[in-house]
């Protein structure tokens, strides 16, 4: 089992933090990378990396409602969403602010996280 965690910060000054996990990651740590409660990002279900598309899922702190918008996780997450359904020129997108986690990595890692998923759905 091998993963990835990413935390793309809200600051263009700050730098990205990136950590190679073997199991998945406590909802404690995710809370700590996004800066409180955890809320999955809808439609963020893959990104590009080395010009491959990889499934992932991605987390951010929906009650930030201090912190800047977040491009660089604005831009991934927009084109995690056209690849999944094509541009709709909807205006009604939310506005990532504040950090953002990324978790990518192979099969087993991203079955792993179905617990995780099924706790945030309750």
């Amino acid at each position: 089992m091998l993963g990835t965690l990413h935390i793309i910060p809200s600051s263009t000054h700050s730098l990205h933090r990136i950590e190679l996990l073997d199991k998945p990651p406590s909802v404690a740590r995710l809370q700590k990378a996004v800066g409180g409660e955890i809320t999955l990002v809808p439609g963020f279900d893959s990104i590009l990396r080395g010009g491959e598309v990889e499934p992932c899922i991605a987390f951010y702190c929906e009650t930030d409602f201090k912190s800047a918008p977040n491009s660089w996780a604005n831009l991934l997450w927009m084109q995690a969403l056209i690849r999944k359904q094509g541009f709709s020129g909807s205006d009604k997108h939310e506005i990532l602010t504040g950090p953002v986690v990324v978790l990518w990595g192979d099969l087993e890692f991203l079955k792993s996280l179905d617990p995780l998923l099924a706790f945030l759905s309750q």
